[in-house]
């Protein structure tokens, strides 16, 4: 499992089967919306995550977590997770980290975060 997939399962993403519309183009490029159906990448309430163009996004790759606007809710919902307090993360010198705007360094800590949460809950299922 890629670092992108864990952090998006941590946030309720999903691969779900959906009926959704796609951009299609006809034979004087123009475009028209199709109906159709497949696996598609939906967020924690079920709905259909899209790109800028509004097509349906269909892995969690198409995911980017590496920038601040996506990683910051991921942040906030490691911090106020019930399991932060077992798996304390982020130190008092990780301010450093936002502080010059090291995003890898975050990303990082994010994704052990998750690691050792999911590797607490099936050692203990």
């Amino acid at each position: 499992m890629t670092d992108n997939e864990k952090i998006a399962r941590f946030m309720g993403y999903q691969i779900l089967h959906k009926k959704f519309q796609v951009k299609s183009y006809n034979s004087s490029n123009e475009y028209y919306w199709a109906n159709t159906e497949g696996e598609v990448l939906c967020n924690s309430d079920g709905n259909i995550v899209e790109d800028y163009e509004q097509e349906p996004l269909e892995s969690f790759e198409d995911l980017n977590f590496k920038e601040w606007n996506t990683l910051m809710p991921v942040v906030e919902k490691v911090v106020k997770s019930v399991d932060y307090q077992y798996y304390t993360v982020f130190s008092e010198d990780d301010l450093k980290y936002f502080l010059n705007g090291d995003i890898k360094a975050i990303h990082a800590k994010i994704v052990l975060f998750i690691e050792m949460r999911d590797e607490y809950k099936k050692s203990n299922t």
